[in-house]
């Protein structure tokens, strides 16, 4: 299982934040710690509370340099780095800044809210053909998913690594509102219930999805309103410390099929 963590805008737009949270990923293993990349004068104006989301960011919108520098410490620190697209024109933004880094991959992902903004996926996939696009559709109902999928398909003709992450788009989400059913339709999973419980659940049901998504803050308490539903420091270690766990058990009972074959020869 391969964690994302989010660091949505809990960076506040300070350099020394955002440093200390790809660190942190880093040294607990995580697999891509993300970043926003919008122009805040293009935000979809259908994304929930659209004015005042607007206001606030303005103030976190990263800069060229910024985005150069997110790639160069990633690949100093050994992850991948990976960003949600909100607006058209930072697209060229991130890849400018791509070619001067030295980063070889990153990830990029589609906004529930943009789903069905094929301009928007066209030029993602222009510009970095080839790397793997994520789509969020937890403003969707599930049968929509579905027939969204086919759509895809044309483009799938020309670009083959879209993946779909299955999310309720509630903040935080009630756990009852998760519906399991689903997920081994999914590709991975964008939780937005608050802690590790329900991560650490799907781990144990060995559902098939491929990745999970939470939402990273350094203290719960900093300002922000995604601040207090995001897991900081000790929950990332104890949600790394649980797959690691359930992969040794899976390794010792490999191991243990092996040795019973090799002894009943």
């Amino acid at each position: 299982m391969k964690i994302i963590l989010d660091c949505c805008n809990n960076h506040l737009g300070i350099k020394e934040l955002r440093d200390e949270m790809i660190d942190i990923a880093a040294k607990n293993n995580i697999y891509a710690i993300k970043f926003q990349l919008y122009n805040s004068i293009e935000l979809n104006p259908n994304y929930p509370n659209y004015d005042n989301l607007y206001s606030k960011l303005c103030r976190y919108n990263l800069t060229y340099d910024d985005v150069v520098d997110i790639l160069n410490r990633c690949v100093d620190k050994k992850i991948v780095p990976m960003f949600t697209i909100f607006s058209p024109s930072v697209i060229n933004k991130l890849h400018d800044a791509w070619q001067v880094s030295n980063c070889d991959n990153i990830l990029l992902k589609i906004a529930s809210p943009d789903y069905l903004n094929y301009s928007l996926i066209e030029k993602v996939v222009e510009k970095f053909y080839g790397l793997d696009i994520f789509i969020s559709t937890g403003m969707h109902e599930f049968e929509d998913v579905t027939k969204i999928k086919d759509v895809m398909d044309k483009y799938k003709k020309l670009y083959k690594s879209f993946k779909y992450f299955y999310c309720v788009s509630k903040y935080p989400t009630p756990k009852e509102d998760i519906d399991l059913s689903h997920l081994s339709d999914f590709d991975g999973f964008s939780d937005h219930t608050l802690g590790i419980e329900v991560a650490k659940k799907i781990l144990d049901l060995e559902i098939g999805i491929e990745y999970i998504e939470k939402h990273f803050t350094l203290g719960k308490a900093l300002p922000g309103k995604d601040q207090s539903m995001s897991i900081d420091p000790i929950e990332v270690e104890q949600l790394k410390f649980h797959i690691d766990y359930l992969e040794s058990c899976k390794n010792y009972k490999r191991r243990w099929v092996y040795d019973r074959e090799q002894n009943r020869e």
